[in-house]
């Protein structure tokens, strides 16, 4: 059996490590970024500020499998201030909204083990 890992980067009782899955969304969620706001123009706030939201956004992209609800709610206040954040956004929140029915069935299933 695999150790569990504790690491911020994957959820609860998942085996393994998340870092290079991180490091890769991370990635492309910077890219998806930096590519929308190329599209929109000089639409947000100014460069420091926008630099520390699309950091703030990229933290909560990498660890929204361990912190779901904290990743969604802290991703959609920057969303607000930096649009180009829209589409991390949308991937924390298909996390988010899946998270509760893998739990459900992961116990579901050990329930229907332990019954036996």
């Amino acid at each position: 059996m695999a150790p569990l890992s504790r690491n911020p980067f994957t959820a609860p009782g998942e085996p393994g490590r998340g870092l290079w899955r991180a490091l890769a969304e991370t990635t492309g969620g910077a890219a998806l970024m930096l590519l929308t706001q190329l599209i929109l123009g000089g639409r947000g706030p100014a460069g420091e500020i926008q630099l520390l939201l699309g950091t703030v956004v990229l933290v909560l992209l990498a660890v929204r499998r361990r912190f779901p609800v904290l990743s969604l709610l802290g991703t959609s206040v920057v969303v607000g201030l930096l649009p180009p954040a829209g589409l991390p956004a949308a991937v924390t929140a298909y996390t988010s909204a899946a998270w509760p029915a893998r739990r459900a069935a992961r116990l579901n299933t050990l329930r229907a083990i332990n019954a036996q």
